[in-house]
């Protein structure tokens, strides 16, 4: 899953630095050598038929599988959050912000709690993974996305067109071998589906346990202007062959693993 905090500081930064250059300089989100023009263009249609632009100054409250969720960024400034209960009772919050990960107990900062930093990793891991898909399609534009259109696509009857997402090893985070695709429809531009490969866990076994993913959009809700969905994740014994996943979409051969559902979603325009 997506570990990418500090590739979020890097995009923030540059684009508040840039408010006098012309629109189509604002949007790049790496050198111009890296920038595939048509995958841009595909993914910048996408953040405007989402909404996304509302989020880059923003506060985002959710709850996911029963855990609430803050995101909020500002300026430059970013602060992502999940609130727990652990077995005293006692009110555990998680934050992954500019500075690093931090671990709150009832309200209080606590320093050097464990021996390793293992508990910390697994916190970061677990806030900026739904972070990272609850803001989709904006962290298409962090600079370290490497962006390449792979055409169009019939997905059901549907047209769309597809793009490649891979990251760069600096600013990429731990998951920068990840690979993504996306298809975005051609109309509407929304993003429907998406699809990724990411690394099995030590205890990860069973059929599911392929090393990849295919969600669908399950639900749309509309959220000060802002378009929140909700997935279906689906999996298949495809490999690193992404692309294979639309034909056995069609074909009602992938098995579901889960579904990603936000509840009580808030968005707060700062």
């Amino acid at each position: 899953m997506p570990v990418r905090v500090a590739s979020f500081v890097l995009v923030v930064l540059l684009l508040a630095g840039c408010g006098g250059e012309s629109e189509s300089e604002r949007v790049l989100p790496v050198p111009r050598a890296e920038v595939d023009p048509a995958a841009l263009a595909l993914v910048e249609s996408a953040m405007d038929a989402h909404g996304s632009e509302v989020l880059d100054q923003a506060e985002l409250t959710f709850a996911f599988r029963g855990t609430p969720f803050m995101l909020r960024r500002e300026g430059g400034q970013f602060r992502y959050a999940r609130t727990l209960t652990d077995s005293l009772g006692r009110t555990i919050e998680q934050v992954v912000d500019n500075d690093g990960v931090h671990w709150h107990i009832d309200g209080h900062e606590v320093s050097q709690l464990f021996e390793t930093d293992q508990p910390l990793r697994s916190a970061e891991t677990a806030v900026n993974s739904v972070a990272y898909f609850a803001l989709l399609p904006l962290p298409l534009r962090d600079p370290a996305v490497q962006l390449r259109s792979l055409g169009p696509e019939t997905i059901r009857g549907e047209p769309y067109e597809r793009v490649e997402v891979t990251f760069a090893q600096e600013g990429g985070g731990r998951d920068y071998t990840d690979r993504y695709l996306y298809w975005f429809h051609a109309d509407r531009h929304t993003m429907d589906y998406l699809a990724y490969t990411y690394e099995l866990g030590a205890n990860e076994t069973g059929p599911n346990a392929t090393g990849s993913r295919f969600r669908e959009v399950l639900r749309v809700q509309d959220v000060n202007g802002v378009r929140m969905q909700d997935y279906r994740n689906l999996t298949a014994d495809v490999g690193e062959a992404l692309e294979r996943y639309p034909t056995l979409y069609a074909a009602d051969s992938l098995r579901v693993v889960s579904e990603v559902v936000l509840d009580s979603v808030r968005v707060t325009p700062l």
